[in-house]
């Protein structure tokens, strides 16, 4: 596949069925052609199967290369952390060290998966959840979930346009939010399927501790005092990372317990009340960041390494092994919470996690 002449017949980025058509001839194989859905559904998971996965990780910078309309030199994997204000940031994805080995994990995981629908909508969680490019991390999740859907069949004018809807302009701002609306009819919004990892995560941190809720109390107008070291706004961003849903366990209340857990700080730094559901634990911040020293930030700061790992990998195992991973529905039935992100979405979507 040649992509630096795709690149330039495709310098316009309005012309997406011109984009999506070469980009999509998934790794020098073609199968939009093949008009039995069995036989391409064959051929398709066939090639899976055989691919690398350097082919595989280029794959995914090409697409997210051709999507952005970024010339093959310029493209990559982002650092970037995702927005955010004076108070935090919105999120912070697993550290860059970590990147290939997930990756790794990811290809593996995908060959194991048997579900074509169960592939696609586990690499557009992968990549949110990775954060894996500055720009384009949801429309290149929502074209790799729809090409994985169909096997490999081309998408019709209308499904690109609404699957590459951007946010340059006030109109594009728009067209992107109907586009979001429109897709989470099909999966769960990641924000909402990422609360219910933190979720599952916290079970294993948490182990017997019989702690029901936790958070950390951070409020608008009073910054952090976190001084001494250039480390320090790695610390602040991660004490501030901001809850996108409203959830039981926040993941930077996971990380502050767990070091305070390590340091046994919990009774200076916390407070704690019993409920007829367990343990509620309050962190106060403002206490404990004036006294952070030079080794508390390593420690911090691994801690949060750690834990966004087990994250991605939490994530992993729930498309693996979805039988292990059920919640309870108000209506007091369980749900298979994989299936549930496909095939129920809007029942999990108004479900509050108990």
């Amino acid at each position: 596949m040649n992509f630096e002449k795709i690149y330039e017949n495709s310098k316009d980025i309005g012309s997406h069925e011109s984009i999506i058509d070469n980009t999509l001839t998934f790794l020098n194989d073609s199968f939009e052609d093949i008009e039995d859905d069995n036989i391409r559904k064959e051929k398709f998971d066939r090639h899976i199967e055989e691919i690398s996965f350097e082919d595989f990780e280029k794959w995914l910078i090409d697409l997210n290369g051709e999507l952005k309309g970024i010339p093959p030199d310029k493209r990559g994997f982002s650092e970037a952390i995702i927005g955010g204000d004076r108070t935090g940031v919105n999120y912070l994805p697993p550290s860059p060290e970590h990147r290939k080995d997930l990756l790794e994990d990811v290809f593996e995981s995908l060959k194991r998966i048997p579900n074509s629908v169960d592939k696609g909508a586990f690499l557009y969680y992968v990549i949110q959840a990775m954060h894996l490019f500055s720009d384009g991390n949801g429309r290149t999740g929502r074209v790799i979930y729809e090409y994985f859907r169909n096997n490999g069949k081309d998408f019709l004018s209308e499904e690109l346009d609404q699957l590459m809807s951007g946010h340059e302009s006030k109109d594009d701002k728009l067209a992107l939010a109907e586009s979001r609306e429109s897709f989470y009819c099909k999966v769960l919004d990641p924000i909402i399927v990422f609360r219910y990892i933190n979720d599952f995560l916290a079970k294993d941190i948490l182990e017997d501790d019989g702690i029901y809720y936790i958070q950390v109390l951070i409020y608008e107008d009073c910054p952090l005092d976190i001084r001494g070291s250039d480390k320090k706004d790695e610390v602040k961003k991660i004490f501030s990372e901001k809850n996108l849903y409203p959830e039981l366990f926040p993941f930077n209340a996971l990380v502050v317990y767990d070091f305070l857990r390590q340091k046994n700080l919990l009774d200076k730094y916390s407070s704690s009340r019993n409920n007829e559901k367990g343990k509620e634990i309050s962190i106060k911040p403002y206490e404990l960041t004036p006294n952070l020293t030079e080794d508390d930030f390593d420690i911090i700061i691994t801690i949060h390494k750690e834990l966004k790992v087990k994250f991605v990998k939490k994530l992993i195992d729930v498309f693996e092994n979805p039988e292990e991973y059920k919640i309870s529905m108000k209506d007091g039935s369980d749900c298979n919470f994989k299936d549930g992100i496909i095939a129920d979405s809007e029942k999990i979507q108004n479900n509050n996690i108990d």
